[in-house]
């Protein structure tokens, strides 16, 4: 019995059982460390713009869209901020929420709402700058 190139089909399929599973594992820890990490950034650049008295709508949408760019995610953030009357020294809480798809689901399932991974992002501080007139 002739038995050349058995070898090389049990790699390949010892690779598609177990190589394939890690590779998209470690795919998806890649993504939800860049969501983790844009969310935070998010906080914090939302937070220092709220300090300085930065609360147009737009520039802080467009702030989350630049952020959302740089790390490469496909949903968009949801950005809230509570900062009462926003006057000098008030209390500025800022909640980034993330919903982070899996990379290894296809679109074609839709299932990737479902599967996402949700991540959330907190940031705190006080005003430190009167509240500027929007640019309109």
């Amino acid at each position: 019995m002739d038995e050349s190139g058995e070898a090389t089909i049990e790699f390949i399929g010892i690779f598609a059982a177990l190589g394939l599973p890690i590779l998209a594992l470690i795919l998806s820890l890649a993504n939800l460390q860049a969501g983790t990490f844009a969310a935070q950034s998010l906080a914090q650049t939302t937070l220092h713009q709220v300090s300085q008295g930065v609360q147009d709508p737009a520039l802080l949408q467009a702030q989350a869209t630049l952020v959302q760019k740089d790390f490469q995610l496909s949903t968009p953030p949801v950005v809230n901020y509570n900062c009462g009357r926003c006057q000098l020294g008030d209390f500025i809480a800022v909640k980034v929420n993330w919903s982070i798809p899996l990379p290894v689901v296809p679109d074609w399932l839709g299932l990737k709402e479902h599967l996402a991974i949700k991540v959330e992002a907190q940031s705190s501080g006080l005003v430190l700058a009167e509240r500027r007139p929007s640019s309109e």
